[in-house]
Order: C-alpha cells, then sequence, then structure tokens
C-alpha cells in the first residue's frame, strides 16, 4: 500500500471517528433535555401529590374524629381512641415495613447495576476511554495509523 493511500485510509478513519464522537455528544445533549423534561414533569406531579396528601391527611381525621365519636358510646372516648390508635400504628407500620423491604429491593438493584457498569468501563482499552495523555478516540486512532510504530 503506497504511502498517499495510508493516508487517505488514516484520515477517512480519522473522520468517521470524529464524526461518531459528534454523534455520540448529541445524544448526550438530547439525554440531558430530556432528563430536564423528566425532571420538570416529577416536580409537578410532587406538587399535586404534596396538595393531594394534604387533602387525603385531613379527610383521615375528620373520618377518625367521626369514628371516634360513635365508638364512644359503648367503649368511652378513652377506649375509642385506644382502639382507633392501635389499629392506625399497625396500618402504618405495615407500611413503613412494605416500603423498607421494597426501597431494599431498589437498593439491591441500585448496587448490581453499578457493579455491572463499572466491569464494562474497566474492560474498555486505555484509549477507548479518552486515555493516552487526553487525547480523544479519534485522534488516538489516526495518530496509531499514521505511526505503526
Amino acid at each position: 500500500m503506497a504511502a498517499g493511500e495510508e493516508r487517505t485510509v488514516a484520515e477517512a478513519l480519522g473522520r468517521m471517528l470524529a464524526a461518531g464522537e459528534t454523534l455520540l455528544r448529541e445524544h448526550v445533549s438530547l439525554a440531558r433535555a430530556e432528563l430536564q423534561q423528566d425532571l420538570s414533569a416529577a416536580r409537578s406531579s410532587a406538587v399535586l401529590l404534596l396538595a393531594a396528601s394534604g387533602a387525603l391527611l385531613a379527610g383521615w381525621a375528620l373520618a377518625m374524629a367521626l369514628l371516634a365519636r360513635s365508638l364512644a358510646g359503648p367503649l368511652g372516648l378513652g377506649g375509642s381512641l385506644a382502639v382507633l390508635s392501635a389499629g392506625n400504628l399497625a396500618f402504618g407500620l405495615f407500611l413503613a415495613r412494605r416500603a423498607m423491604r421494597k426501597l431494599d429491593g431498589m437498593r439491591a438493584e441500585q448496587a448490581a447495576a453499578e457493579r455491572l457498569a463499572a466491569r464494562k468501563v474497566t474492560s474498555l482499552p486505555a484509549g477507548a476511554r479518552g486515555g493516552e495523555h487526553g487525547a480523544t478516540a479519534a485522534e488516538a486512532a489516526a495518530r496509531s495509523l499514521r505511526d505503526p510504530g
């Protein structure tokens, strides 16, 4: 292969790798925009959830007051409040325990995903990770084609 042909192949490969890097940058930019849009939607959902939680809490308090008054006849006020408190505490503990189990499962999945991602990144050659004294992958590939030795 002539020196002129090697140079053109190296230049073509360099252009191809540069285009790949541009494409990757554009994908990262698009992902960033999608993430910002998702965060905005999550914020508005959180505000709605907070408003709904306040209304639910007020309704729950009124329902408990009505139930306590209904049970006050046969059990007395103290007895009805004790029964309602025990029921609410048991239900709250059940929900908290269920949420903790779900959170533990999510943490385990996240840890497994991080271990897998770390394994994939460390298996890449140094040039593909942006090594070789800060050179981009395109520059490193073009340099290796120009200087095979």
